[in-house]
């Protein structure tokens, strides 16, 4: 929101959906379910070959993993949430990879103490530590 609210807009509207529509697509359950991409699927499947992890190999073969929204529960559901999915390197697995060597820009970058900052602030090559969330 930070983001957004300093006139960064990657995408047309409001960042995020509210929780209520999340919760009207699923029934009233407080879970949903997330996409895989493609190259995030092989980014998986690579690590789970590298560490003979074969639960993350089967997340690699999904299309889409469910995701529970009960820390959710007593929010306003005018709430606007964000969903999405991304891979974390544990240990030596960063330098042992593939996808870790690829350069990811970020559109901006929230400091600690709330100022966004336009763009990466992350050197290219420096990666943050891995495992699917």
């Amino acid at each position: 929101m930070r983001i957004y609210e300093a006139g960064l807009h990657p995408c047309p509207g409001e960042p995020g959906m509210p929780l209520a529509e999340v919760l009207r697509r699923s029934g009233g359950a407080y879970q949903t379910t997330t996409p895989l991409i493609g190259h995030l699927r092989d980014d998986i499947r690579e690590v789970a070959e590298l560490t003979s992890d074969a639960e993350l190999l089967k997340i690699a073969k999904l299309t889409e993993v469910p995701v529970s929204l009960e820390h959710l529960r007593g929010l306003d559901l005018q709430t606007r949430i964000i969903i999405r999915s991304e891979l974390h390197y544990e240990g030596d697995e960063a330098s042992r990879v593939s996808a870790a060597t690829r350069p990811h820009q970020a559109l901006a970058t929230v400091m600690p103490d709330g100022t966004v900052v336009p763009g990466d602030v992350r050197p290219l090559g420096l990666q943050r530590p891995a495992r699917p969330r």
